[in-house]
């Protein structure tokens, strides 16, 4: 099936294949609107080949969708090691920020960094019992450097007040 552009909705005997350019879409859509989401998306194909809306088509798209972002990410990190790219802090030693970004013969700045600092306030945008909503579970792993696992960061949980009890 991925030879002719699609991908089944089942590991065996698929009777329902969904085509590698509506994922792509998809993709592209989420990513700019992230309230678009998959029943949304379930609902437009449906409509779009006459057919009426069932919950398991959603699940369908949804474990398709499953499978072509992990073959997204596999081809990403063959195309990385064949770069050279994959060493764990690869970004962060070979990137510039804009902010950092510095011309020959760049006049002076005033600041040279414009920081705002709001004691976690905007914080409140992710926690949704703030809003009365309910949390939805993502079992999802996200595959990028740019994220520590939480077992990572757990390991210091108990050092800052360690290290403020030592003072005393």
């Amino acid at each position: 099936l991925i030879y002719y552009g699609y991908i089944g909705c089942a590991p065996m005997f698929s009777t329902t294949a969904i085509s590698l350019c509506t994922l792509t879409a998809y993709r592209q859509s989420h990513c700019t609107c992230p309230c678009f989401g998959i029943q949304a998306q379930c609902k437009t194909l449906a409509s779009l080949h006459d057919i009426p809306y069932q919950p398991y088509l959603a699940t369908q798209f949804s474990v398709t969708y499953d499978i072509y972002l992990e073959i997204i990410h596999r081809v990403q990190q063959h195309l990385q090691a064949s770069l050279g790219h994959d060493t764990p802090n690869w970004h962060l030693l070979n990137a510039s920020p804009a902010c950092f970004y510095k011309l020959c013969n760049e006049p002076k700045l005033e600041f040279d960094w414009l920081i705002s600092i709001d004691g976690n306030n905007s914080l409140k945008r992710w926690d949704s019992t703030i809003y009365g909503n309910t949390p939805c579970v993502n079992s999802h792993t996200a595959h990028s450097n740019y994220w520590v696992e939480p077992k990572a960061v757990d390991q210091f949980q108990n050092e800052v007040r360690a290290h403020n009890i030592s003072k005393i």
